[in-house]
């Protein structure tokens, strides 16, 4: 009988719970939230060490690893919704994203987001992410398949263009200088690559001296497929070499990698002259961000939560 009665007050319970919700959907979300931070963050501490040093060990071309962030540094971060399927209706990027940057705001001069900033994005949300960051740091965005959809005619391009046009230029492919490096911004998505076309931007801009970096969302190449979302295209390395051979110190650095538990932190590929570099946030402890300053790249482990 007690046993009975045990069940009962059991199923009253997350009735009265279930009921509560529905009245404060807002209230169920952020509980709905809190739960799936518990889980990430039980992974963050019980990371697999041996495995993650196992993946940096597959690659002999990743940046030099720094502990601390310079002064007047550029940042680069890619997917920063976070883990995959685990923020599909976030307000915000990734809660550990935001402590990184709100701890070194008075460090970083540039954050260039590769792609996916929101899972499902809106007008509000850019609004907020603008609001929260720009009066201390500089931002540009590079559009994923989340942020802009998969075609140029869609609600999500039109609220990209409308909300980040007022910030930065959505014409892609264009050009910026920061810490040394010429930038390129490219759009990956709708076939809008300077791939797909722009011979002329490429060829107005190689008589510059400086490196240049290439970022975009989605890779270029099939090597690094195995720990990348999804790839409209791939592009074979004699195309590339095509398009850059009068270029030095080319790098192509793309920001949907790393979103999901098992793929690697970081993970990259050379060929010829040409490297690249997959990054993005899986919400695991020692995700990789890029760091540029002075001339230099490197690598830093997000494992402060």
């Amino acid at each position: 009988m007690k046993i009975l009665q045990r069940v009962k007050l059991i199923l009253l319970g997350v009735f009265l719970i279930i009921f509560v919700g529905l009245l404060y959907k807002k209230n169920l979300k952020v509980a709905y939230y809190k739960f799936k931070d518990l889980v990430i963050l039980k992974e963050m501490i019980f990371i697999n060490k041996k495995v993650y040093k196992d993946q940096l060990k597959k690659y002999d071309c990743l940046p030099k690893l720094i502990k601390e962030i310079p002064i007047d540094s550029t940042i680069i971060i890619g997917h920063a919704y976070g883990r995959a399927n685990f923020r599909r209706f976030s307000d915000s990027i990734s809660p550990y994203v935001d402590k990184f940057i709100m701890s070194n705001k008075n460090k970083i001069q540039t954050i260039f987001f590769t792609g996916d900033v929101f899972s499902v994005p809106s007008n509000k949300k850019w609004q907020e992410l603008y609001k929260r960051y720009k009066k201390d740091i500089e931002i540009f965005m590079i559009p994923g398949n989340h942020d802009v959809g998969n075609d140029n005619d869609n609600s999500q391009r039109n609220i990209f263009n409308i909300e980040v046009g007022k910030n930065q230029s959505t014409d892609f492919p264009f050009m910026v200088s920061k810490s040394g490096f010429n930038i390129i911004l490219d759009d990956s998505t709708a076939e809008n690559s300077l791939f797909d076309n722009n011979t002329e931007f490429l060829d107005d801009i190689k008589k510059e001296n400086k490196k240049f970096l290439i970022l975009r969302h989605h890779i270029l190449i099939k090597e690094l497929e195995d720990n990348s979302g999804n790839t409209p295209r791939y592009y074979e390395k004699n195309l590339i070499d095509k398009k850059f051979k009068s270029f030095e110190n080319v790098i192509f650095i793309s920001g949907n990698g790393s979103h999901k538990k098992n793929y690697n932190r970081i993970s990259c590929f050379k060929h010829d002259k040409y490297l690249h570099i997959l990054n993005g946030i899986g919400e695991v402890k020692n995700d990789n961000i890029l760091i540029l300053n002075n001339h230099n790249i490197y690598r830093y482990e997000l494992n402060k939560f």
